[in-house]
């Protein structure tokens, strides 16, 4: 099985024909993966702005999941990251952020920021792992169906 990773700004201007196809499958893992998936101009907004770090990983031609993160000075936070569910269980997410975690060390970036459900007991489970702590909740900041979001930070050392 082979897994690349892939930053998909720099990609994209590399092979900007592959643009279109690569928003439609992140689109599609959007709607298979979130109760209030982004549309695809959102995805195509966040593919084009500066200030975002966004990278994917492709199993076997295959896009296999994303990491989309914003960073402004020495703070970033994840904005989103998803995995199809045929690969998830299969350290996709983990591998989107190591990668990311180093890019963060290179770039010297000290806090990482994040909020996730409250019931995405897998996605806790795993930013737990990562070194990421709770800060605080957001009541009621999800909808379909309306949930609670953590707010969780790590600092990141070089």
């Amino acid at each position: 099985m082979e897994r690349i990773l892939k930053e998909m700004n720099l990609q994209m201007k590399e092979h900007p024909q592959e643009r279109e196809q690569m928003i439609e499958e992140i689109y599609k893992i959007e709607q298979c993966t979130f109760p209030d998936p982004w549309s695809e101009k959102s995805i195509a907004d966040t593919l084009s702005v500066s200030g975002y770090r966004n990278t994917a990983v492709w199993i076997d031609g295959e896009l296999a999941g994303y990491l989309f993160c914003s960073h402004v000075l020495d703070e970033a936070e994840i904005v989103k990251i998803a995995v199809h569910p045929k690969f998830q269980r299969q350290g996709v997410a983990r591998m989107l952020l190591e990668e990311f975690l180093e890019w963060c060390k290179d770039h010297d970036i000290s806090r990482w920021m994040l909020d996730v459900r409250a019931g995405n007991v897998g996605a806790i489970a795993l930013y737990r792992a990562f070194g990421f702590v709770e800060d605080g909740v957001r009541k009621n900041y999800y909808e379909h169906p309306r949930e609670d979001a953590l707010l969780m930070s790590r600092s990141v050392s070089r």
